[in-house]
């Protein structure tokens, strides 16, 4: 029982947990609230409004209804957002099919707003997918039975002994039990946002690997001589450190996925459609087992505990059985990218499909067992690999368990002498000499890199900023959506010669939708639309001094209102990455006891602080880089960076006369000033502790948290957070510039009072 308590009660687990589910809750609520909180709030009221309107409806007359409310819906927004040419062209096509709609605009009072209505038209379009998906699986498992009927006319699937012929007979008995099951409309985000995004499922491996090392710590504590010594406890501790790692596996589940359940159902009223069929939801149409939304969750939830568990003792054995932990930090490594690459190279006709299925990164995130159909042969037998990884779980649970209770039993503190411990000493002598040359920036880099865990973390943070970060889509209206491109076509200076240019070109469109064969072609009414609008914009472009047509659409990509939630989104990563980082520059010395140590170096007092500084500058500059690096290579490959930022229109009101280009640079230079001012204040709180982990907790708590309350939506704290200095184009343009410059005062303060304060107490030690 203490054993338990010490590794799942601890404070480092404690800690990790509580981490884990914020990190869970925001991850979730952030793509639940993607496109923005108002919009989403509206799309999720419009979306129950005509879900309670299809009540009691047959399939097709759903489509009916849904298909009238679009198009009153999509009526009204044309001509709310359209003007000149525009709305005339739509008037004139809505008054045919919506006079109402028309004459209720035209009178100044439209049925609904424009953002009601494109949300009303988004949740219509979504709603009509769920019910043609309803029509066509009432003739799914009779499409099965006529498709194996034919197959086995075929010469090619008859053979019996064949594993086609095999298939077809197997598919035909698994769908045998839904063959009379009842499907229904309803809300499945309740479970399909369960499984937007999979990041959240690689939370469980960050878990189990806090639980191994709490269960390894003796090592680190030099208690391993005294544990393998009690000769008739190491059986009796190593069965129960693998009840552990169930109980500790079935409790993290039981947190990061309950959580994230609750947060669901409770957003979209689950909990009322526990016994609807999960066939109901067309991601889930292959699952060949009669099966309600409450029995799926359950069946789920038992699926990740046991995939937990044996992700667990898989981690624990490789961390058991090596004695040096760098050396077991490369196994682990090496196993991962094997079992990965097996993941994702092999495909799925392939003979040696089972080891992608057999996998832990299949376990990681183990929902694709139930969205897709398989078999595969094993010993002459045809099984679904569901079946093969589910109920295989158990053996591979009972196989690793005793391999980890046989390494603990066996495994030995004191062994010969190991050629792979030699070579990574040697390694290690050689850092440490690099780092002495270096001198004392080397040697604290190296403390924040090493002994603090900054380089794991800025490893993570890289593979964050490029695989799951991506630059902020251009929010073009549908009527826009060719404009870019004859941007593009046309950028440049504005003459009479480019003048001529666009409008001969104007003509020619014009003529092609006149014509009989390009009547109501959609493609060349959209051409029309984009040069219309290239048009206008070099006719008002002429008339300005240095005229000049740039293509606007790549740059409020990285700076308009629609990139301000990406920026947010990235201040936030950097921001958490630097409490994590930086929170032990400071209280690392205090916790090791290093003062006495520091205050004894000639002259080392300032010349210390200055170094800690700029060792603070290279991580800042680290996290920047890996955190906006993909914008940074996009920005720098914008054209028309020598122009004037005011030719664009959303700079058309900027006081600052500069370049394209020079502002770009001013943006982002603001954006590693807000990064450096928040790592001066994290020093200072790193001053104020005496523990790296208390350190964490604070500065995340100070900083992290108000945060990500901004992201999901809060605006009313966004000046208290420093998420205003990363977000320099929103201060401007937004008149929250003296919040940031009050913030960046505060930080200067900061700087200036920690330099005496560490200094001072260095005297006194």
């Amino acid at each position: 029982m203490r054993e338990l308590r010490r590794v799942l009660i601890g404070k480092a687990a404690l800690f990790c947990m509580a981490v884990l589910l914020l990190l869970q809750g925001f991850l979730y609520l952030q793509e639940q609230t993607s496109g923005g909180a108002e919009w989403r709030a509206q799309y999720n009221e419009a979306y129950a409004d005509v879900l309670a309107r299809l009540e009691g409806l047959e399939p097709a007359e759903s489509l009916e209804l849904l298909a009238e409310l679009e198009q009153v819906a999509d009526a009204c927004y044309s001509l709310l957002v359209s003007e000149g040419e525009n709305y005339e062209y739509f008037r004139e096509r809505y008054m045919e099919e919506c006079p109402d709609v028309v004459a209720a605009v035209e009178s100044g009072s439209p049925p609904m707003g424009s953002d009601e209505a494109w949300a009303i038209e988004s949740a219509c379009k979504d709603l009509a997918v769920q019910v043609e998906y309803l029509l066509e699986y009432e003739g799914y498992y009779d499409s099965i039975l006529e498709n194996a009927l034919r197959m086995e006319h075929l010469s090619i699937f008859s053979d019996p002994d064949s594993f086609s012929y095999k298939n077809i007979q197997k598919t035909k008995d698994d769908f045998a039990p839904i063959a009379d099951t009842v499907v229904s409309l309803g809300d499945d985000r309740a479970i399909t946002s369960l499984f937007d995004s999979q990041l959240g499922d690689f939370f469980i491996i960050i878990w189990v690997a806090v639980l191994c090392t709490g269960l390894l710590s003796e090592r680190k504590n030099g208690l391993w001589h005294i544990v393998y010594a009690a000769k008739n406890g190491r059986l009796r501790l190593a069965l129960k450190r693998v009840s552990i790692l169930f109980i500790g596996s079935f409790a993290g589940v039981l947190l990061l996925f309950g959580s994230k359940v609750l947060l669901s159902f409770n957003m979209y009223d689950g909990f009322s459609q526990f016994d609807r069929s999960i066939q109901s939801i067309g991601t889930f149409m292959t699952l060949n087992v009669p099966m309600s939304v409450g029995g799926f969750v359950l069946n789920y939830f038992c699926v990740r505990v046991m995939s937990a568990f044996v992700i667990a003792l898989f981690l624990y054995a490789l961390l058991a059985s090596v004695s040096n932990l760098p050396l077991a930090t490369i196994a682990v490594a090496i196993a991962a990218v094997a079992e990965y690459s097996l993941y994702s190279l092999i495909p799925l006709n392939s003979s040696l499909v089972l080891l992608r299925y057999i996998n832990i990164f299949q376990l990681i995130s183990p929902i694709s067992l139930f969205q897709s159909y398989l078999n595969v042969e094993m010993l002459g037998t045809l099984v679904q690999i569901e079946s093969v990884v589910k109920y295989g779980m158990f053996p591979a649970a009972l196989l690793l368990g005793l391999l980890c209770v046989l390494i603990h039993m066996k495994k030995r503190p004191v062994g010969g002498k190991n050629p792979i411990l030699s070579f990574l000493d040697g390694i290690k002598r050689k850092t440490n000499k690099l780092a002495h040359r270096i001198g004392k920036f080397g040697v604290e880099l190296y403390k924040v890199l090493i002994p603090q865990k900054g380089l794991a973390m800025l490893l993570v943070l890289v593979l964050i900023a490029f695989f799951v970060t991506e630059l902020p889509s251009s929010s073009i209206p549908e009527e826009e959506r060719y404009a870019p491109i004859y941007y593009n076509r046309y950028e440049g200076e504005v003459n009479d010669v480019l003048l001529s240019r666009i409008q001969s070109d104007l003509d020619e469109v014009m003529s092609q939708m006149n014509s009989e064969s390009g009547e109501g072609s959609l493609t060349v009414y959209n051409s029309y639309q984009g040069i219309s609008i290239v048009l206008d914009a070099a006719i008002y472009e002429a008339e300005q001094p240095n005229p000049y047509l740039v293509n606007p659409y790549p740059y409020e990509r990285i700076i308009d209102s629609g990139a301000y939630d990406n920026t947010n989104t990235l201040s936030l990563i950097a921001v958490l990455m630097l409490c994590l980082m930086l929170s032990g520059v400071f209280a690392y010395e205090h916790q090791s006891n290093m003062d006495l140590l520091q205050a004894a170096l000639p002259k080392g007092r300032l010349r210390l602080f200055l170094v800690k500084q700029l060792v603070t500058l290279a991580i800042v500059a680290l996290v920047f880089f890996a955190v906006w690096g993909k914008e940074l290579i996009y920005a720098s490959a914008l054209n028309s960076q020598a122009v004037s930022v005011q030719k664009l229109d959303t700079f058309s009101g900027m006081s600052i006369n500069c370049t394209l280009g020079a502002f770009l640079t001013l943006m982002y230079g603001m954006r590693f000033a807000g990064l450096f001012a928040t790592a001066q204040l994290i020093l200072f709180i790193s001053q104020l502790c005496r523990k790296v982990v208390i350190a964490q907790i604070v500065t995340i708590a100070v900083f992290v948290i108000p945060s990500c309350l901004v992201v999901l939506g809060s605006d009313q704290i966004f000046t208290l957070t420093p998420l205003c200095t990363c977000g320099f184009a929103e201060a401007y343009f937004g008149g929250k510039m003296l919040p940031l410059a009050i913030f960046l005062i505060i930080a200067a303060l900061a700087l200036s009072i920690n330099c005496p304060v560490f200094t001072r107490r260095l005297k006194k030690v």
